[in-house]
């Protein structure tokens, strides 16, 4: 099966915040939508310009719960930097043309749950949620 094919039968639409996004409403936003655990980060111009995971996210925000806390977390706490400040600008696409497999053992290899389909210009086309692809195969 292509990813194309995966993303029709099984849409999923990626959650984006703009680059200039303050990280506390990216947060926000994560946690209002059931749609999956990462932020895509996208430019003026609508294409993928990086990636904010879940783990990143809950990392900075609950800093301050830490039994010790180091100078530059005290420091990422008090600054209110926007999402492009945060976000992994070096992360793991699909294609439509890939197949399937390809992207889950991808998956399986970054330890990713969720992987954006990118068109050639780096827009967001949905994203493969790996919950989605186990739930489909196990009622196979």
């Amino acid at each position: 099966m292509k990813v194309a094919q995966w993303i029709d039968e099984h849409p999923r639409q990626a959650v984006t915040v703009s680059v200039d996004t303050p990280l506390e409403q990216a947060m926000r936003r994560l946690l209002k939508e059931s749609n999956g655990r990462d932020l895509y980060v996208v430019n003026k111009e609508g294409t993928i310009a990086g990636r904010l995971s879940h783990e990143m996210l809950a990392r900075r925000m609950l800093a301050e719960h830490r039994p010790r806390t180091t100078r530059r977390e005290i420091f990422e706490r008090i600054t209110h930097a926007p999402a492009n400040e945060l976000m992994n600008q070096h992360f793991v696409t699909a294609h439509c043309g890939e197949d399937l497999d390809e992207v889950l053992a991808r998956m399986i290899d970054h330890r990713i749950e969720d992987l954006p389909v990118v068109d050639d210009d780096g827009g967001i086309l949905g994203v493969v949620n790996m919950t989605d692809v186990l739930r489909v195969f196990s009622d196979e």
